[in-house]
């Protein structure tokens, strides 16, 4: 199942690996519900979930890969007897859901932690004092999951319960933009995306980062129009650089990518190809740094196939 031998020993220390081809298996991708490639499911003896991952709950390079094989036992081990806990108390202890909010990040399952805050909510009741809190980090954590509904159902419900002064409503607004857009509201995400930007800017709050690039998105590749979306790209990758000269520390690898890449939109495809080349190289790597490597070597196949 696994190519490298490292990662292969650490699986089978504590595992039973099964690798399913889906096309030729489909009895076992319905039986555990498998919608999307790749996803991994760890089952108790008896073949019952545990939990599931959609995408790897660990970096691309065998090192991370090996460290999370190695680590899982025991966090698993440590979750079960936080759930047991958790489930005593009829799930209204907040410091233990909490304590299993933390487990379940650090194993990677951001899905699960949506599950914590809204099993926390129901028991507590809507008029619980954390309801609108509660709210807030089930639906920020829905965000981080990509569960667009989950994200909207809660954010909204925060906006109205936090208080009109709650700096943490902003936070909320934000993760709501990518559902707005989804939605089509693109007109609606530009206007609020640049209002938040300029007074988020203006504050010297990093959080202009995140509203900056909202307003980058919904400008360029909303934009339907070919000549107005490399118009839009133009401006959007001044935007950016705007941002990383004024918030240098924050998702600096993030911001190099989405230059790059409005660049490319942009057509000034020779810088964007220098400055894919430069992030692709990059250390210590991540996703951005990787999606620049993608970038590149799909143009060098589309130059092979010309």
């Amino acid at each position: 199942m696994w190519s490298d031998e490292k990662a292969g020993a650490a699986m089978a220390k504590s595992f039973v690996p099964l690798l399913v081809d889906v096309d030729k298996d489909s009895a076992t991708a319905e039986a555990f519900s498998i919608q999307s490639l790749p996803t991994m499911v760890i089952a108790d003896a008896g073949g019952a979930e545990t939990i599931r991952f959609v995408g790897a709950p660990f970096k691309g390079d065998v090192e991370s890969a090996v460290k999370w094989l190695e680590a899982a036992p025991g966090r698993l081990a440590a979750i079960d007897e936080t759930l047991k806990v958790f489930g005593e108390s009829k799930h209204t202890n907040i410091e233990t859901g909490e304590k299993l909010v933390a487990l379940y990040l650090e194993l990677g399952a951001k899905g699960k932690v949506v599950w914590v805050y809204e099993q926390l909510i129901s028991a507590l009741g809507a008029d619980h004092a954390k309801n609108g809190e509660l709210h807030l980090k089930a639906g920020l954590a829905a965000a981080e999951a990509w569960d667009m509904e989950k994200t909207s159902e809660h954010l909204t419900v925060a906006l109205e319960k936090l208080p009109k002064d709650d700096p943490r409503r902003t936070d909320a607004s934000l993760k709501l933009l990518p559902v707005k857009l989804m939605g089509g509201d693109v007109e609606g995400v530009r206007k609020e995306a640049k209002e938040m930007y300029d007074t988020l800017r203006k504050a010297k709050d990093d959080r202009a980062v995140e509203a900056g690039l909202q307003l980058v998105q919904a400008n360029v590749f909303y934009e339907e129009d070919e000549a107005k979306r490399a118009e839009a790209a133009k401006a959007g990758r001044a935007t950016l650089l705007e941002i990383r000269k004024e918030f240098p520390d924050s998702r600096a690898t993030e911001l190099r990518f989405y230059a790059a890449y409005m660049a490319w939109m942009a057509s000034e495809k020779d810088t964007a190809r220098k400055e894919m080349k430069e992030l692709s190289g990059a250390t210590p790597a991540d996703q951005w740094t990787e999606a620049a490597k993608g970038i590149l070597e799909s143009e060098m196949q589309e130059e092979d196939q010309g």
